[in-house]
């Protein structure tokens, strides 16, 4: 948060106080006698704050507040004014600056005024990049909507990522709770350190101990092993998927690593300290294993510090126009072709779907769409294939949809890998390995 705030006023006194009580604070302050300086200092210099005497003669305040605008439109603005001009500042600039002073004021009224207004102004701005951080980052998550779901779980991801709590997400597979990890990560103090995720349903207990906490190698030199993932994620964000598929004693171990922010490696005795922050993810309901003895309560205690609900697709269906068109912007920006329009008809049969796969089966629905489509426009005929499918499966899981849809795409492409991951929007290795999972030859 930039700290250095330029004062405008042409008292020398008022200026010279200003300055003092800014200076014993920690602010860098730099006082300006005529609004020709503050324009000059405001195009050459980045300030957080400009605090401007209203009661300067000869000065079109209105005018004024443009010219500063033009030159920096995130600088906050604090006005003084003498007690029989303030209400005429008010009348005259509203909402257009963030703060309000009668002269003469108190230091600790002033320096109070000046922390609030750069605290807003820090919170304004990282709200701003947060919401351009996740279009650019996750483009077909839960960014596009300007829902009321989506617009908290935006405040809630803000709100997350300017502290080192444990977050605990919760939702249904395929509704973005790792892009949403992914995105508190990259708001954080913590975003150019390492994102770790770990796939704890994916893993063998056994693994997945080694997976995270690592192995001592062994004396001779003969084996030895990566750094674990709470390692790799030191600095950084550590992120647990599906941590309701832990068992017991892991959980315990894990609670010891969240409590002491160490680490002891399989075979090691020495403790290793690390810096890491914990975000985990479960589409289970944690107190229900709670309650069944699956999962122990004193954990759940350590990752709910705070929680993030997403909801599924069925009950947020006025973002799924949204969704859809955000989505198609950047398929065909991986494949270099026009952004096709999406016809009522199958923008109706799209919005009435109950898309139990959640945002990822939308995004392989669009993708299959593109491969049908003729020209700028994806019509009905189109998301036929898709539907069908859906008629004849009962009970159709993810895994399903994202078998038919690596089936159809390698039967377009003639089973050329290079070409299929390209339009997959993966590489060739995830590819193989999901035609191997699928038995696709």
């Amino acid at each position: 948060m930039s700290s250095r705030i330029l004062i405008f006023e042409d008292e020398l006194g008022v200026r010279d106080s200003i300055g003092v009580w800014l200076s014993a604070e920690g602010y860098q302050a730099q006082t300006v006698a005529s609004p020709l300086a503050a324009l000059n200092a405001v195009r050459h210099q980045r300030f957080g704050l400009v605090v401007m005497a209203y009661d300067t003669p000869g000065v079109n305040f209105p005018v004024f507040l443009d010219q500063i605008r033009e030159s920096d439109p995130d600088i906050a603005v604090v006005v003084l004014a003498s007690s029989t001009q303030l209400e005429m500042a008010i009348q005259k600039l509203g909402r257009r600056v963030h703060g309000y002073l009668s002269k003469p004021a108190r230091a600790s009224e002033f320096l109070h005024v000046v922390a609030v207004t750069l605290e807003s102004r820090w919170t304004r701005l990282q709200t701003a990049q947060l919401q351009e951080d996740l279009k650019e980052l996750f483009p077909a998550a839960i960014t596009a909507s300007q829902s009321s779901h989506a617009r908290h779980v935006v405040e809630m991801i803000y709100r997350a990522s300017t502290t080192d709590a444990t977050v605990l997400i919760t939702g249904e597979r395929g509704t973005g709770k790792e892009a949403v990890a992914r995105a508190i990560h990259a708001a954080s103090r913590r975003r150019m350190s390492p994102f770790a995720p770990v796939r704890c349903g994916a893993l063998s207990e056994s693994l997945l101990e080694a997976e995270l906490f690592g192995e001592e190698p062994q004396r001779d030199g003969e084996h030895s092993v990566e750094r674990s993932k709470f390692e790799i994620a030191d600095g950084g964000t550590i992120f647990l998927d599906e941590i309701g598929s832990m068992g017991l004693p892991l959980q315990s171990h894990l609670i010891r690593v969240l409590r002491d922010k160490e680490i002891v490696r399989g075979g090691g005795a020495q403790p290793v300290k690390l810096d890491f922050r914990c975000i985990v993810a479960t589409r289970q309901s944690l107190a229900t294993l709670v309650r069944d003895g699956a999962f122990r309560s004193d954990l759940l205690y350590h990752l709910n510090m705070l929680s993030l609900e997403l909801a599924p697709l069925r009950e947020r269906k006025e973002d799924i126009p949204q969704l859809v068109s955000q989505c198609l912007q950047r398929l065909c920006r991986l494949t270099n072709r026009p952004v096709p329009q999406v016809s009522p008809e199958a923008m109706t049969r799209l919005v009435a779907h109950d898309w139990p796969g959640n945002l990822r089966e939308l995004e392989i629905t669009l993708q299959t769409a593109l491969l049908t489509a003729d020209g700028l426009e994806i019509r009905l005929s189109d998301l036929v294939g898709h539907f069908q499918f859906e008629d004849v499966v009962d009970g159709r899981t993810l895994e399903d949809v994202e078998r038919v849809h690596i089936a159809r795409t390698l039967q377009k492409t003639r089973f050329n890998l290079s070409r299929t991951a390209r339009i997959l929007a993966i590489d060739r290795t995830t590819l193989y390995n999901k035609i191997r999972r699928y038995e696709l030859r």
